[in-house]
């Protein structure tokens, strides 16, 4: 699952790493012509799309209408040849997604904490994605997933289908349209080439998406809450008795006075 992530290099750098020609204005000029930091389903993502003149930046919601005219934000890269809503867009839109990191949450207790995943040597990744096209002309856009990495794992059993820039001609070569050809590129992104960083709780709520949503998160503090949280869910000591024991044997007082035991055939006074 890839629910948020982030692309907050300046333009020009993201134009110079993926050497695409800038897309016109967005819909949503007041979000797309800054840095993103917590970027959400249904708002608009840069895309890049291959073509015969070069690569195209465009802008397209994050989301493609499936079955039951559900959204679907991702496709599993396992089915997306077989699924109706994917596998037009499979073999001929498919695009590339900039991204400087993507989020996930390592849930301690009843919190979920953020992670911001980013490339250990600080460039971009280019997340593999595919487009529908309305009849008005608007792009909708899913990101692919896989498995996740071993630096994935601890959070999260999946992560988006990442290419390295050798991968990302294939992946817009619009003559590769058989599975056989594009499923190799689905493989989960080597080990060693991610880390995952603790940011801070602002980046929870989809209305934040400022800098401060990736401020570091106090690395004592969280693990002071991690071991509170983890105190606070242990299991207490049981205080039932076990069935025929006396509870004076087990340290409890529960101020009860026990009549003697009686010997099988012995009467009580009165009987």
């Amino acid at each position: 699952m890839c629910g948020r992530f982030t692309l907050d290099a300046p333009p020009d750098i993201v134009q110079q790493l993926f050497d695409f020609a800038a897309p016109p204005p967005s819909w949503e000029p007041e979000r797309t012509d800054r840095p993103r930091y917590n970027i959400a389903p249904t708002q608009p993502i840069l895309v890049i799309r291959g073509g015969p003149e070069g690569r195209a930046g465009a802008w397209a919601r994050w989301g493609v209408t499936a079955a039951k005219q559900r959204l679907a934000i991702n496709a599993r890269s396992e089915t997306v040849f077989e699924r109706s809503a994917f596998r037009t867009a499979v073999r001929s839109r498919r695009v590339l997604v900039p991204a400087s990191g993507f989020l996930e949450w390592k849930v301690v207790g009843r919190r979920r904490r953020p992670r911001h995943i980013v490339p250990v040597d600080g460039g971009l990744l280019a997340f593999a994605g595919v487009v529908t096209e309305s009849r008005t002309g608007d792009l909708g856009c899913a990101i692919l997933t896989t498995r996740a990495n071993s630096d994935v794992v601890p959070i999260h059993d999946r992560m988006p289908v990442i290419l390295c820039p050798e991968q990302q001609a294939a992946w817009l070569d619009p003559d590769l349209e058989s599975p056989y050809a594009l499923e190799p590129l689905f493989a989960p992104l080597a080990e060693g080439r991610l880390r995952l960083v603790p940011v801070s709780e602002r980046v929870n709520k989809v209305q934040h998406d400022d800098p401060d949503c990736l401020a570091p998160a106090e690395p004592e503090a969280e693990a002071a809450a991690e071991v509170a949280e983890s105190a606070r869910h242990q299991r207490r000591p049981s205080r039932r008795t076990p069935r025929g024991a006396d509870p004076r044997q087990l340290g409890f007082d529960f101020g009860v006075t026990l009549a003697p035991a009686r010997r099988i055939g012995e009467r009580s006074e009165g009987e």
